[in-house]
């Protein structure tokens, strides 16, 4: 592929911050899973150079906070937020979108709706958020201020995940493939 140094570690970083996004809010159940993160083999320029998966090994069973302290019930919507996660994580990771300081939400909001609406959804992410029709998207707002609520409240913990994941990605991807 012909990316450039920069373009291809950003895709490697929002590819680690979109999975780490999804284990964290699921963790937030109780619940808790393995990423993978392999490069893409293929030379076409209309695929990421980076594929990413979030694999659920234990159900989620309550709300806990960030401590790890169970809170409270599983709510109803668990599946919708742990959807929706990856694409609120690479959104946080946009320095324009956090200038809009008390706006966050509605930002985000919208970001994520286009980017459903543009075919940047993963299957599995649209299953989970239960969206079947994506010319017709329409979030529940409280849903994305949740989600979002959980991954600031977690962030350390998210960055710390996804640099893990960023550095094993590196080192798993053959170093005789150039990247630029």
């Amino acid at each position: 592929m012909n990316l450039t140094e920069n373009q291809y570690l950003n895709e490697l970083r929002a590819t680690a911050f979109h999975e780490a996004g999804h284990k964290y809010v699921c963790q937030r159940f109780g619940g808790d899973g393995d990423i993978l993160i392999t490069k893409n083999q293929s030379e076409s320029l209309d695929e990421c150079t980076w594929s990413g998966h979030f694999k659920g090994r234990r159900s989620p069973d309550g709300l806990y906070d960030h401590s790890g302290e169970r809170v409270g019930l599983l709510p109803a919507n668990w599946q919708v937020l742990v959807g929706m996660a990856g694409l609120v994580a690479e959104a946080l990771l946009d320095e324009e979108l956090l200038a809009g300081g008390t706006e966050l939400a509605d930002n985000i909001w919208e970001l994520v709706e286009f980017r459903i609406w543009a075919g940047e959804a993963s299957a599995t992410d649209l299953e989970f958020m239960g969206i079947s029709d994506t010319d017709d998207v329409k979030l529940n707002f409280d849903d994305v201020e949740q989600t979002v609520q959980y991954l600031v409240e977690g962030w350390d913990r998210v960055v710390s995940d996804a640099e893990f994941w960023m550095d094993y990605a590196l080192d798993e991807a053959s170093p005789s493939q150039s990247h630029t």
